[in-house]
Formats: structure tokens, C-alpha cells, sequence
């Protein structure tokens, strides 16, 4: 939009019934607002992080479950691995080596899995 030649002045853009000395309060006003609302904001994050921190700054990295269950299944998913894999090469190898190995398919199965051995383990247990 161009200004007429006549008057060198712009023209405000803004022509609502605010003087100059309100519009000044109410920027002030939005502006203290606003960093009130992010100084709550700082707060609230900083509480929260503070409590994740002390939460699990404590915790002690050598909790190891050494209950008779515990062992047992790390020592049947021992078993089922062929650590002589390099994992980052085959990991389905390294993980499931040997449990490929001896696992043998009988007549009339199509497949095997670690749930269906502990299935066939329960009913045998239960018959």
C-alpha cells in the first residue's frame, strides 16, 4: 500500500482507542505475566527433575536376583545361546544357536518355540 505524497507521516497501524500511555501498562502487564508463567514453568521442571534425580541417583546398579527361580531361567536361556557368535554379526545366532541345535521337531510338529516346551514340560508333568 502506498502513502499519498501529502503527508510524509505513516499512518499507525494500530487505530484503536488505547493511548499510548495504556498500550505501554498493557504490554508491561502481558510481559510480567509471561514471566511468571515461565518462571512456574522453570519451577515445575526443576522440582521434577530434582526428584527423578535423587530418585534414582541412589539406586544400586548391583542388584542381582539370586533366587533359586532366577537362576534356573538364567541358566536355561544360557543353554539356549551360542556364545561363540559374534552378536553384533548374527544375533539370532548368538541368542538361539543352540536352541536350534537341539531342539528336534517330531512327527506331526511344524514348529517349536521356548513357550512350547514349557507347555509340553507342564503336561507331561501333569499326566
Amino acid at each position: 500500500m502506498r502513502l499519498s505524497s501529502s503527508s510524509s507521516e505513516a499512518k499507525p497501524f494500530f487505530t484503536g482507542s488505547f493511548s499510548e500511555k495504556e498500550a505501554r501498562t498493557c504490554g508491561q502487564k502481558c510481559l510480567i505475566y509471561l514471566l511468571i508463567i515461565l518462571f512456574i514453568a522453570a519451577t515445575v521442571f526443576m522440582a521434577l527433575f530434582l526428584v527423578y534425580f535423587f530418585k534414582y541417583e541412589d539406586r544400586d546398579t548391583n542388584d542381582i536376583c539370586d533366587t533359586v527361580n532366577c537362576v534356573k531361567t538364567a541358566a536355561m536361556l544360557a543353554e539356549k545361546m551360542d556364545q561363540s557368535v559374534n552378536p553384533c554379526e548374527d544375533f539370532d545366532k548368538y541368542a538361539c544357536g543352540n536352541f536350534y541345535q537341539t531342539v528336534v521337531l517330531e512327527d506331526g510338529e511344524t514348529r517349536k518355540n521356548s513357550f512350547s516346551l514349557v507347555s509340553d514340560r507342564n503336561n507331561d508333568f501333569l499326566k
